[in-house]
């Protein structure tokens, strides 16, 4: 019997069956006009047809009115009966249902429980994950990713191979790994993502040498007091200027309030209570008579806010302070500005390996922002100059600072001054200890190197630092702490030695150098590197591991079975130069039993490390797998069960060809029944609010209003609302700005003052009054370099955020021309949130078909150049499909220039992902003239990077700063008082709106989108900067009023966080429904008792803005009436009338007869008439003036009645209009 392939759209369909046809020309069979493909596989018959999309959807169970409502019962129905738009799916529900039942086979992984998955706390079996895995985070790490990423796990799966017929195997490599997994389980190998039955002996697999982590202690002991950050705090007091810190807060009524009650003889903690302030504050007003300012230091505020203060030990939080206190003893350090304490700054120096990265996630992790900077060092040792390349993490955060200081960090130079190990580190867990030492020897420690005389033998581990001569003793001190500490982890050290330093410094003190040497024996080298690989530095932790991993292989095969170190670590390393993976040769591949096996599915990232190996998790995707099984649990009863699932994500012949070998073996369950939880619940929010609302409104006898909200309509639309209101409600304030000019070499320059607003004009007149006519002086001249990474690649909200951008794309419009470019294999699948692209896609491959491409040879061939291109990965990933890549073939047809244009983004996104960063000079001039201060800021392009590959569609403004040195001087050509207003918040755009529902978490990637179009349909928005009607400003209005958890963004998050939890089965589809409707019920009833208050103010609002829509704000030329849209009773066309017909007036205009018209407050450039915009779905609105067109048909009849030379000033002017309009 055949098998039946079920996909989304004909073209699919026909594509699909020209990729499995062994002559790539399939049979195409038309049965009651829907194409049917048959395609001969070898022996094997392949029936391929189309689903148009959803068939089956949700209706009310009873055949009650469409008006009724409240409506409770439902089920799932073919489309046909449910819409009468819908009638042709009848044809294709009984061509697949008859299609299904001579068919057999129906298309529409894993490892055993005792495999040891890589978590946040250590290496754990699988199996322990079952039951706590929402709380787990496991490691993971990219194919290309030099440092490893925690990310949650979002699904755990368990399943029985012998009862679904899927085979086991054991894999056993060289080094003495093993794993069992499924056959289907991927890994990654020389050759790609391979599924383990395809796999040989002597391939090459990828394995991650992880460290050997112990996990957090229980014990909830405090390391940090609010108390200790308040001592640090206080002991910079003494520094403070006469002026105290500005964000101290002062309120004088607090302050005489509390002295009034010290004079009733109250207690500090009464009047504590009585006033809300806090003890301290009290005691420093009235006991120690202190300044009147309040203690409540934003700083401690905030660390609070953050949760670093208070500090205990079983906080995971702890983990990366650890980290980022061993790099300030290592190449960190903190400083502090001498006459300002509270100007303080962190920065850890990283090299360019890429630790700049852990660093910055880290501090990301702790709630703080950073910069990253690029600083060259010159310098002298022995004589010898030198220069060095390091990438700065600088983070200019009192609070950070204050809590390294609490915890022990050094400040200032650390050879100047006595250091030592903080106790709280010492009588640490090893966890702790371990995250500390892996940053400090990060930064100082030696890298093992073997020899040309010991190939096979590495030279001992070195850790050094210098110290003040008279510091040396101290210097002995500390390597004795650490040395002390790494015995806890098996490492033995051998020599602790104080030298004299070679180094010469600038004051002229000598330095001695302290050394500690670990001992290179293998069992206590291994420790080292094992149990404590640096972090912060790649290229340390790569050299490491490959270390470690050799001593261990030579251990197992011998000294004289295994060659050199240089060459195979040249080997193991091929292809991975930048990652912590290696490759581990395959030694046995042999069928196993398993009656359990086991997996997760982490999201972003679709890979974790198990028992070493580097590991792919189950794929997945909600609508194809909704899709699919509607259609065989409906058309054929019972085929759901036994379907299996074609995954892909382009239309290319290749991958078509490989999905159908890599077939799924079973529809994902939790998937179908997540997609029909949230099908279910947006129609019953949708069905009965909608009908409630239109109904309402109609019982008042004043017309009909097909008015709506839902699940996510609503949220949305109160965005929209909530903005508009902003800024009607909004006031300006006025303020001043400096206009301020320089002349230099007859180019004029603006200069910023140092104020960016001036709240009175007698304080900008002042400035200007100062300055006018003097002369100003370069008091100091700054120039840095910032390099700028890449652009992610397209995920859909990005793609139509960008369309319409450049080009003015709705983003329905851009996903409507997605998916033709997706269909004729231009493009991957356009519905993803991905923001990655995996491997196996093909780099190379795609850039040669692009390099195919006359417009993009030049750039194109720039990157094939490499061998292994690497593109930069985005954070976000999809589960089911990657980011939207071109597939690198050629258009089969000439493209329309919307079509083009798509294209060409999207092509250049891609080339861009392979780019190298871009370098800019950012430059500033500061100016000075006593007491004020001005800014001349210029930057310009050093290396053009990415930039070259996203013409034009980046800006490249520079503007080169004048040639002038520090002290210097410049009179001023101009300066003068310029009053501005502070603006309200812009209205959204489509692609605004887009993101804020993203950001939101409201609705999907799929129907964003078009629930923006319904709100353009239903008359609740306008314009393209949208604007609120007043429909729907009274709409928000009531449910905000009657029940405001419908339109609550949070709430309408919570239910999707309610799918998610479905699919990872902590909750299931009938519980999510019954909650739900205990939700709904009792706001429908309330909502039915207020029906006739309701319907009143909605009928009111939408009457008027009916005739507000129809009527023009532009009298009528012929006799001042009002102007409107008037529909023709005998024709249906639509026209614009004069409302005095009645008393003799025919004044007519022409109107578009497609799409939704709209009357918009913009005006015709040539006549003054208000435009007309018409609105289609897919197509980008159309904006024109209606007596333009009309006078242009007319001088076109006239031109045509006319000889020539008369016509052709009709024609003039014809031509004029015509281009006038356009440009509306």
């Amino acid at each position: 019997m055949p098998t039946l392939i079920v996909c989304e759209k004909p073209t699919a369909a026909a594509r699909v069956a020209r990729a499995l046809d062994e002559d790539s020309d399939p049979r195409k069979i038309e049965a009651q006009g829907v194409p049917v493909y048959e395609a001969r596989n070898r022996s094997e018959t392949i029936l391929v047809c189309s689903a148009l999309g959803h068939l089956y959807a949700v209706d009310s169970k009873t055949h009650a009115s469409r008006r009724f409502y409240p409506v409770w019962d439902f089920e799932w129905k073919p489309k046909h009966l449910i819409d009468k738009k819908s009638a042709r799916l009848a044809r294709w529900i009984h061509v697949i249902s008859s299609l299904a039942n001579k068919a057999d086979r129906f298309i529409n992984a894993c490892v055993s429980p005792d495999t040891r998955v890589l978590t946040n706390d250590g290496d754990i079996p699988i199996a322990e994950l079952e039951g706590t895995w929402p709380e787990r985070r496991v490691v993971t790490l990219s194919e290309a990713s030099a440092t490893p990423v925690e990310n949650q796990v979002t699904r755990y799966h368990r399943l029985e191979p012998k009862l679904h017929g899927i085979s086991c195997f054991e894999l056993k490599t060289l080094a003495g790994r093993r794993i069992r997994a499924t056959a289907d389980h991927k890994f990654w190998s020389r050759r790609g993502w391979l599924r383990l039955e395809n796999l040989r002996p002597g391939d090459q697999v990828a394995v991650y040498s992880a460290p050997r982590l112990d996990s957090l202690p229980a014990k909830h002991e405090p390391v940090l007091t609010i108390e200790d950050v308040w001592t640090t705090l206080n002991s910079f007091r003494y520094k403070q200027s006469r002026h105290p810190h500005s964000r101290y807060r002062y309120d004088s009524r607090e302050h005489f309030e509390a002295c009034n009650l010290r004079k009733e003889n109250l207690s500090y903690p009464e009047i504590a209570t009585r006033t809300g302030l806090s003890l301290r504050t009290v005691r420093r007003w009235l006991g120690e008579g202190r300044q009147p300012y309040t203690v409540s230091n934003p700083v401690i505020e905030k660390l609070q806010d953050l949760g670093l203060a208070p500090l205990f030990l079983d906080d995971e939080k702890l983990l990366p302070i650890a980290r980022l206190l061993g790099a300030t003893f290592a190449d960190g350090c903190l400083s502090q500005c001498s006459d300002r304490w509270y100007s303080v700054c962190f920065i850890v120096a990283c090299e360019r390996s890429g630790g700049a990265e852990e660093v910055a996630r880290d501090l990301e992790k702790l709630g703080f922002r950073c910069s990253r900077h690029v600083v060259t060092r010159t310098g002298r040792i022995n004589g010898r100059s030198f220069v060095q390349k390091t990438e700065q993490v600088r983070c200019s955060s009192l609070a950070l600072w204050l809590l390294l200081k609490t915890l022990g960090a050094p400040s200032g130079s650390k050879t100047d001054m006595a250091l030592q190990i903080p106790g709280w580190i010492i009588d640490a867990p090893k966890r702790v200890q371990y995250e500390f030492l892996s940053t400090y020897l990060g930064g100082d420690v030696s890298i093992p190197k073997s020899t040309r005389a010991h190939p096979r033998s590495f030279n001992a581990c070195e850790l050094r630092f210098n110290k003040r001569e008279d510091l040396a003793d101290n210097g002995r001190a500390l390597a004795v702490q650490i040395a002390s500490i790494l015995t806890g982890f098996g490492v033995r050290t051998t020599r602790i030695q104080v030298s004299p330093s070679q180094v010469q410094r600038l004051d002229g003190s000598r330095t001695v150098t302290v050394r500690i040497a670990f001992s290179n024996e293998k069992e206590s080298m291994e420790n080292l590197l094992r149990k404590v690989p640096v972090q912060y530095c790649p290229r340390k932790r790569i050299r490491g591991d490959l270390v470690a991993e050799y001593i261990a292989l030579k251990t197992r095969l011998g000294s004289r079975r295994i060659v050199s170190f240089d060459d195979w670590a040249s080997s193991a390393k091929e292809g991975l130069d930048n990652s912590l993976l290696q490759w581990d040769r395959i030694e046995t591949i042999v069928p196993v039993d398993c009656d359990d096996v086991r997996d997760l599915t982490i999201n972003p990232a679709q890979t974790y490390i198990a028992n070493g190996f580097l590991t792919h998790n189950c794929d997945y995707d909600v609508e194809g797998s909704l899709i699919g099984y509607t259609i065989l649990r409906y058309a054929r009863q019972g085929a759901d069960s036994k379907a299996q699932r074609m995954k892909f994500s382009t239309m290319t012949e290749k991958e078509l060809q490989s999905a159908y070998k890599t077939l799924s073996p079973y529809l994902d369950i939790p998937l179908v029944e997540a997609g029909r939880a949230r099908h279910e619940l947006d129609w019953l929010y949708g069905i009965n609010l909608s009908r409630l609302l239109t109904e309402s409104a109609l019982k008042q006898n004043r017309g009909y209003s097909t008015l709506s909200t839902g699940r996510v309509q609503g949220p949305t639309l109160k965005f929209v609302v909530d903005r508009e209101e902003e800024i009607q409600f909004f006031t300006p304030t006025p303020f001043w700005t400096i206009d301020a000019t320089v002349t230099q070499n007859g180019q004029e320059y603006i200069l910023e003052y140092e104020k960016e607003k001036i709240s009175t004009l007698v304080e900008a007149e002042r400035v200007v009054k100062d300055c006018k006519g003097t002369i100003l002086e370069v008091e100091s001249s700054e120039s840095r370099n910032i390099q700028q990474s890449p652009p992610y690649p397209f995920d859909l909200s990005n793609l139509q955020s960008e369309a319409y951008r450049h080009f003015g794309y709705t983003p329905s419009r851009t996903l409507g021309l997605a998916e033709k470019l997706y269909l004729e294999a231009l493009i991957s699948y356009p519905r993803t949130s991905s923001q990655k692209l995996p491997p196996d896609i093909g780099y190379s491959e795609i850039l040669r078909g692009i390099a195919n491409m006359s417009q993009y040879r030049s750039l194109a061939s720039r990157l094939t150049l490499h061998t292994a291109p690497r593109p930069i990965q985005g954070p976000k990933e999809d589960s089911a499909h990657p980011a939207v890549y071109p597939t690198g073939e050629s258009p089969k047809r000439p493209l329309i220039q919307p079509e083009a244009n798509l294209l060409d983004l999207i092509i250049r996104r891609f080339m861009v992902a392979f780019g190298e960063a871009s370098l800019r000079e950012s430059s500033k001039l500061t100016f000075t003239k006593d007491p004020h201060r001005f800014f001349l800021r210029g930057s310009r392009l050093l290396k053009e990077g990415w930039i070259q590959f996203y013409r034009p569609y980046t800006s490249e403004e520079s503007q080169k700063p004048p040639d002038l040195k520090v002290g210097d001087k410049i009179p001023f050509d101009k300066i003068q008082p310029v009053q501005k207003f502070t603006e309200p918040p812009p209205r959204y755009n489509p692609g605004s709106l887009l993101r804020k529902m993203e950001d939101e978490n409201i609705g999907t990637k799929a129907t964003r989108a078009e629930i923006i179009e319904i709100l353009f349909r239903r008359g609740y928005i306008k314009n393209t900067r949208i604007e609120a009607t007043s429909l729907a400003l009274k709409i928000i209005s009531l449910l905000n009023t009657y029940c405001p958890l419908i339109i609550d963004p949070a709430f309408t998050a919570k239910v999707e966080a309610s799918m998610d939890n479905i699919q990872t089965l902590q909750t299931s589809r009938l519980r999510v429904l019954t909650e739900t409707l205990d939700h709904l019920r009792p706001v429908m009833l309330d909502l039915i008792s207020r029906e006739d208050e309701i319907g009143s103010q909605l009928a009111e609002v939408a009457t008027l803005q009916r005739i507000a829509n129809l009527t023009f704000d532009y009298p009528c030329p012929q006799c001042g009436s009002k102007l409107k849209i008037i529909r023709s009773r005998t024709s249906g066309k639509r026209f614009i009338g004069c409302t005095g017909y009645d008393m003799g007036c025919r004044f007519t205009l022409p109107l578009p007869q497609f799409g939704n018209l709209s009357i918009t407050q913009r005006h015709c450039k040539v006549c003054g008439f208000q435009l007309v915009q018409a609105r289609t779905r897919g197509r980008r609105p159309m904006i024109s003036c209606a007596r333009c067109y009309s006078s242009k048909i007319k001088a076109i009849a006239s031109s045509t009645a006319l000889p020539s030379t008369a016509s052709q000033p009709a024609t003039n002017r014809l031509l004029e209009a015509t281009s006038l309009v356009k440009d509306q």
